[in-house]
């Protein structure tokens, strides 16, 4: 596997660290393509993943940079080819004037889709999981039988509007 990131992937990580506002999202069950940024993904989530649970966090300052950086880290422009359905569950959205980035990983095949202002396709691995999850502000339940993680919120938060929206 080769260690590169290419100029698309540079181009997105600073357009990101430039953004007014950044988002992670992260969801089990259900996955999305974003190929048009919803105004508000609160109420598109509510709507569409009503059998899903997931987060939604605005984040910005250090957590925005510890966010890109640990994307950065994961990055990868080649990786030998998946067997797996591109099925994202984690998500980094930026919008910055009238212009929205969302970054698609999907940790299952090792995917990563850059869609918006930017496109760029490459290959993302996770080696920190606890930092993953850290990150988009979950935590991983590990199923015994089948090695999946499911998610929840992180047990010393405060109970989130959006977290979980099955069962309101």
């Amino acid at each position: 596997m080769s260690r590169t990131i290419g100029p698309a992937w540079k181009e997105v990580l600073n357009w990101l660290r430039e953004a007014d506002q950044v988002q992670t999202l992260a969801i089990d069950g259900e996955s999305f393509v974003f190929e048009e940024s919803p105004a508000d993904y609160r109420a598109f989530m509510n709507e569409r993943a009503k059998d899903s649970n997931w987060m939604i966090q605005d984040i910005e300052g250090e957590s925005l940079n510890r966010a890109v950086n640990f994307v950065e880290s994961c990055l990868f422009e080649t990786q030998a080819a998946s067997g797996c359905i591109f099925r994202p569950h984690h998500y980094v959205i930026g919008r910055k004037d009238s212009e929205s980035l969302v970054l698609h990983l999907c940790f299952e095949c090792g995917l990563a889709h850059a869609m918006g202002v930017i496109e760029s396709e490459g290959y993302i691995q996770c080696e920190n999981l606890d930092e993953a999850t850290s990150i988009f502000g979950i935590r991983p339940n590990r199923s015994s039988q089948d090695n999946r993680i499911t998610y929840f919120p992180p047990p010393d938060s405060k109970p989130k509007q959006t977290w979980p929206i099955g069962g309101n």
